[in-house]
């Protein structure tokens, strides 16, 4: 095997994906649907939300390292999803839009890759918790999901993986995306009239069988073979967790979520003991046939956060044996994190105003894991890490029985592990700074912190403030 991508497999997968995008955009007649109008009252949560990272990301060179190359994909990225989702195009053609130009992206990055890739990810991540929180216009998870699994792949592969097995990495996920490119195209004929799920047993099959060949006719390696049956097993997973989410009643939300955490932690086990990170990629990219936000896709964003998490662990922690959870200030982090996710969970049920909750969110996810790093050591980031991926995906899977009618909107914090573990790794360099500063240096940079928070908090003070001086004045 060589160490690129086949060509035939990007063949395949643009083929396929420009087919289906083709065929959607012309059949659904998306010309006549486009609007432009949305933007004239969204430009501005767009300007708030990734305006602060960018700028920080640019004034990153002040210190002893620099970030400004990851600047101009950060906000690329978020520029090009607020674009699609804000004109009116379906999340469907979103997906595919992001997912063929996060591939492009990847074949093009430049030999220091890892900036561009990862500024990329949490461009698409803060620009989807804004517009999650804000309902701009609802809440989607499945638009940015398979680009984000396929940029995790590349950067995990490329960082910590060698040449062999980081190809056929690339090239079995790949493969499990376009064939769910193609099953979630012909779906909606067949799944109608199947109540027995025959028909959804034969497109996992199908899947299975599929994803075999292309293992075996386009990426040569018999060797590897049995993970196909994961993909098929992922397939099947994603249309179950999907049954359960629609089947559900009020009387039965506790026992769906705790069935959809057995599920999901037994499939997260047999991956990752039979095939390691490269399972859970396969397993995150069978969930892209998911035609609604639910269950399956808070898993396929939670085994794709938890690769990013192995490749801080791998990269950064000089444990060799790990993250040891005993250490003082390790269990302390993890009790954070812990306690950070739940505080979010109970912000987003009792804030009212969207604006300040999606500003408190956004500023929690993107400064918790630098300071982290910065006052902490890798082992306690890594924990806190842990911890969130962790307390979010339950909290997330058991919303529905906890927050009853506003469930959906705690499906987003399945974005927090994803854009935390991202900013930890844009910012790993703060490790050795904070290692080798002084106290004095530290009171500085909590001061810093505190009064970014403080401007942040009163120019949304002043913002809702101008609102309800506007609405009084309407009343009158």
């Amino acid at each position: 095997m060589n160490n690129e991508l086949p060509n035939l497999l990007l063949y395949l997968f643009f083929g396929i994906s420009a087919l289906v995008l083709a065929f959607k955009v012309i059949h659904g007649k998306y010309w006549r649907l486009l609007d432009v109008k949305p933007m004239k009252s969204s430009w501005l949560p767009l300007l708030l939300s990734i305006g602060p990272v960018t700028a920080g990301l640019l004034l990153s060179n002040m210190v002893d390292f620099s970030l400004v190359n990851a600047a101009p994909y950060f906000a690329g990225a978020a520029a090009i999803a607020y674009l699609l989702s804000q004109i009116g195009v379906d999340a469907e053609v979103r997906s595919l839009a992001l997912l063929m130009l996060a591939v492009g992206l990847s074949l093009l990055s430049p030999a220091a890759f890892s900036e561009p890739i990862l500024g990329a990810i949490a461009g698409l991540l803060v620009w989807k918790t804004m517009e999650n929180l804000l309902h701009l216009p609802q809440s989607h998870l499945d638009d940015i999901t398979p680009a984000f699994i396929w940029l995790t792949t590349f950067y995990f592969t490329k960082v910590v993986s060698d040449d062999v097995n980081g190809v056929f990495c690339q090239g079995v996920v790949l493969s499990t995306l376009s064939v769910g490119i193609f099953i979630r195209w012909v779906q909606p004929a067949l799944l109608p009239k199947d109540k027995i799920f025959l028909k959804r047993l034969l497109l996992s099959i199908f899947g299975g069988l599929a994803l075999l060949s292309l293992i075996s006719k386009v990426l040569f390696n018999v060797e590897q073979q049995t993970i196909a049956a994961l993909g098929g097993c992922g397939y099947m997973l994603t249309y179950v967790l999907q049954s359960l989410d629609r089947n559900a009643d009020g009387a039965s939300n506790l026992a769906r979520g705790l069935r959809n955490i057995f599920l999901v932690g037994a499939l997260t086990l047999v991956a990752t003991r039979l095939f390691g990170m490269t399972g859970l990629l396969v397993l995150a990219g069978a969930t892209v046939i998911a035609p609604t936000p639910g269950s399956a896709l808070i898993a396929g964003l939670f085994w794709a956060s938890r690769v990013l998490l192995q490749a801080y662990v791998l990269q950064f922690n000089p444990n060799v044996t790990g993250i040891n959870m005993m250490h003082t200030y390790t269990t302390a982090a993890g009790y954070a994190g812990v306690l950070a996710i739940l505080v979010l969970s109970v912000l987003i049920k009792e804030v009212r105003d969207r604006r300040v909750l999606s500003a408190i969110f956004l500023a929690a996810a993107c400064v918790t894991p630098c300071a982290a790093n910065y006052f902490l050591h890798s082992e306690p980031t890594g924990s806190l890490l842990v911890s969130i991926g962790v307390t979010a995906v339950l909290t997330a899977l058991l919303s529905p029985a906890m927050y009853q009618e506003q469930g959906a909107d705690q499906e987003n914090l399945i974005l927090v592990p994803a854009l935390v573990t991202t900013m930890a790794l844009l910012s790993h360099e703060l490790i050795a700074l904070g290692d080798n500063t002084s106290t004095q240096d530290r009171m500085l940079v909590v001061l810093g912190i505190g009064s970014v928070m403080f401007c942040i908090a009163l120019i949304y003070h002043f913002i809702r403030w101008g609102r309800q001086r506007r609405q009084i004045s309407a009343l009158n």
